[in-house]
């Protein structure tokens, strides 16, 4: 570009004044065209890892997502693998190889990372959303214009409502396992709280044990098998996420159980809503990882370009709960024919359209 308007105006001296007033018009035209045809930056998203069928799926929404802006090219996907460190340093390390033209997309480790990460953007002139985990003491606001948007799914009421479901199925007597996530991760926290919260209602319902398996399907088999030898009268496992869900119904598989103990699960994952048929699950419940990165990704994305302006929205704009769908024998086989076997559509302009559930308080 500069290349061209240096050659353009060393011609400019040998012209007659009709002929200047014409290319003048035509260099208007030039670059005004230059500024609009914008080069697409780096489409970053930084997760934990790929051993979970739900990140499979973020992975392909952020496809989804740059394919509809013809810039599959572009596309970055970062793994954590469950260190904070490593997902500041890469951060780093993108910002440089990029030179700092890129948009964000984080799921951050642990809600303290968010800190390191908002100020790390915010000095490089980047913008950015955050999916699930942040401190309760800072906002997008904080740290305008770059944090663009904070958005998950309700903890507390998915945590709730598949423990409410299984408490039904239980006839609202017996005794229930419960599997947690990772420790210091705002959701888990959440979900947890929702189980309690459940528990609360359902008198007759005991909670005999609560492990930490850490989202991880082998930390929960080691857990279940562990709990079987002592507790012979189990009637249900809770878990927070479907990695858990499945690593105990694999240990109940083979001691016959599974679809007896009863078990759910978050996330519809293609595996959990496969057992979810099979009637080895009661239910799950999904967030649609598709809709939250594509559209996490399109808030920033049109920020990014001037398109909108997060500091002239309300709060509730910019820190939200989206809406999540429990998944249970009446619906699960239609989920598995639109989401997990197929690819759903979504208009990326409709920017709150639908998902759209509430302020995070």
């Amino acid at each position: 570009m500069v290349q061209t308007q240096k050659a353009i105006w060393l011609y400019k001296g040998t012209m007659t004044s009709l002929h200047k007033i014409f290319l003048s018009c035509l260099i208007g035209v030039f670059f005004s065209t230059g500024s609009m045809a914008e080069t697409i930056p780096s489409i970053v998203v930084s997760i934990r890892t790929l051993d979970n069928e739900y990140y499979h799926a973020i992975v392909k929404g952020a496809e989804m997502y740059a394919k509809s802006l013809g810039a599959s090219d572009k596309l970055i996907i970062l793994l954590s693998e469950g260190n904070s460190e490593k997902q500041v340093n890469d951060f780093h390390r993108v910002l440089k190889q990029t030179n700092r033209q890129a948009i964000f997309y984080f799921d951050p480790n642990e809600s303290p990372v968010v800190n390191q990460l908002a100020e790390i953007a915010r000095d490089a002139g980047v913008y950015f959303a955050t999916e699930w985990n942040k401190p309760d003491d800072i906002w997008p606001w904080d740290y305008n214009p770059y944090w663009v948007v904070h958005t998950t799914p309700n903890g507390r009421e998915s945590g709730y409502e598949t423990a409410k479901a299984l408490f039904q199925a239980m006839q609202g007597q017996g005794k229930i396992l419960a599997l947690q996530g990772r420790m210091g991760n705002s959701i888990a926290v959440a979900r947890y709280e929702g189980l309690q919260q459940a528990l609360k209602e359902f008198p007759n319902i005991e909670l005999v044990d609560v492990q930490q398996a850490n989202w991880s399907r082998m930390e929960a088999m080691e857990f279940t098998q562990t709990w079987l030898t002592q507790y012979s009268d189990i009637q249900g496992i809770w878990a927070a996420n479907d990695e858990m869900a499945l690593g105990a119904l694999e240990i109940l598989r083979e001691i016959g159980k599974a679809g007896k103990v009863k078990v759910t699960g978050i996330d519809a994952t293609g595996d959990a809503v496969a057992a979810v048929l099979a009637h080895e699950m009661l239910c799950t419940l999904s967030p649609d990882p598709y809709w939250q990165v594509g559209m996490s990704l399109s808030f920033v994305y049109q920020a990014y370009q001037g398109k909108i302006h997060p500091t002239e929205w309300p709060h509730e704009k910019r820190a939200f709960h989206i809406k999540s769908l429990l998944i249970t024998q009446d619906n699960a086989q239609s989920f598995l024919d639109d989401y997990v076997n197929g690819s759903p559509q979504y208009d990326y302009n409709a920017l709150w359209k639908d998902k759209w559930s509430g302020p995070i308080q």
